[in-house]
Formats: structure tokens, sequence, C-alpha cells
């Protein structure tokens, strides 16, 4: 009489057909895939049997995070597969590929008008994200998608916090050190103003159609330059 929905949007593995591989993250890898039964295509992003318990714990809690939310420049999420390995987030699949693969492969037919609205929609979404008290943490063109008529959609929510501070306390991500902002590097303090430096990186990677942030410097040189209070700070190279 009174349905209880699925809070966890789960779908079976058995009704993911898997198809080719498309790319890669730091779990496992990312497939094509359809859903059995239709013609809907998605893309598939598998966790590593060999991760520990509190590794997949980590994993799905992206797909925890995009099931709250729903605007056309988030990446949406379809269902979680955990009945059997390996375990599944079945997400809409966004044709274009990375913004950064599409800004270095298109440079010839993107006009400023083109770079643009690309900026207004990151702009829209991030402004949809921050009104959910959600810090994104590692906004940066190869984790913008490119779809239909050029519309770009934020993905890769492994590192977000749906929080209004966030302090990290480990080191089970690596710093993308070149798009963090100085107080998330020195003292680990993460708001929706350290996205808002990582959007204006993100903004420079558009207009030089994806090259690297701070060109010919080091991680090490970069944190020394946005250095403030000679606090230590641990980087990777």
């Amino acid at each position: 009489m009174q349905p209880i929905s699925n809070e966890n949007c789960q779908l079976n593995n058995d009704d993911i057909v898997i198809m080719e591989e498309i790319g890669s993250g730091q779990f496992g890898i990312v497939y094509k895939g359809q859903l059995k039964g239709s013609k809907c295509e998605v893309a598939v992003k598998t966790c590593q049997t060999t991760l520990s318990e509190e590794q997949k714990k980590t994993f799905l809690d992206e797909a925890r995070l995009l099931k709250q939310y729903e605007h056309p420049n988030i990446v949406k999420i379809i269902g979680i597969c955990v009945q059997k390995n390996p375990i599944m987030i079945v997400m809409e699949l966004v044709t274009g590929g990375s913004l950064l693969s599409f800004l270095k492969g298109n440079q010839k037919f993107l006009t400023i008008e083109h770079l643009l609205e690309m900026c207004r929609d990151i702009s829209n979404g991030m402004r949809y994200l921050e009104s959910n008290s959600c810090i994104h943490r590692d906004l940066a063109a190869r984790n913008c998608l490119v779809g239909k008529d050029r519309i770009v959609k934020i993905s890769d929510f492994g590192m977000s916090r749906d929080e209004e501070i966030y302090t990290a306390s480990d080191n089970s991500f690596p710093i993308p050190i070149k798009w963090t902002a100085p107080e998330a590097l020195h003292y680990g303090k993460y708001t929706t103003l350290s996205d808002v430096w990582s959007y204006g990186i993100l903004l420079w990677e558009i207009f030089s159609f994806g090259d690297t942030p701070y060109p010919n410097k080091t991680n090490k040189t970069v944190i020394a330059w946005n250095h403030r209070n000679n606090v230590p700070v641990k980087y990777t190279n």
C-alpha cells in the first residue's frame, strides 16, 4: 500500500551489458555499456575487486552524492550495482568525452563564443553545487564532460564533500596541486571558495585550449609561489 522507494538506486549487475573500455579512474576501468531491454547507452565505472572495503565505500560515496543532484550541467547517475563483483556505478553516457581532450582536438573549430558557453555551463553547475553545500575539490577540464551541442557537464565527484567546510585529514586522494587553492594546500581547508580558485584555473585551461596550468613549472615551484605563511606542505610531483 505504501511502497518503499529504492534509496540506493540499486540495479542488478546482470542488467548491464558491458561494451568497450572508454577510460580509467583511480578505482578501476570505465566502460561504455547498455541497459538490457533498452537502447539506453550508459557509462559504467567499475571498482577493482582487490581494493579494501574502505576503498570500496569511498568509491560508492560518489554515487551517494550524485543521486542527490539534478542539473543539466552535472553528470547524472542512473544507479549502482553492488550484488556481486565488480561493484559498478552506472551513469549517463556523455559522448563527447572529457573537456580536456575536446579542447585539444577541436581548437580549429572553437570560437570565443563557444569557449564562453563552456565557461557558463560550468559556472551554472558549480553555482548549483554551492547552493547544495557541495565542495567538488577536483574541478578541472579533465573532470568535465562534453555532450550534445557542446553542453559541458561536471563529473568525477570522488573527492567531493557535501558540507560547507571540509578539512582534509588523510591522503587517500592525490592533491591536484596546480588546481588547488592555497588555503587547501597549506591547511587542508576546503570550501566553495576553494572551488572558485579551481574554476579560475579551469578558465585558463579553456582559453589555452587544454594547456597545462603553470607551464614548465613543477608542483614544488607552484607551491612555493603560492606559499604565504611558511607552512610546510606535502606534495607530489
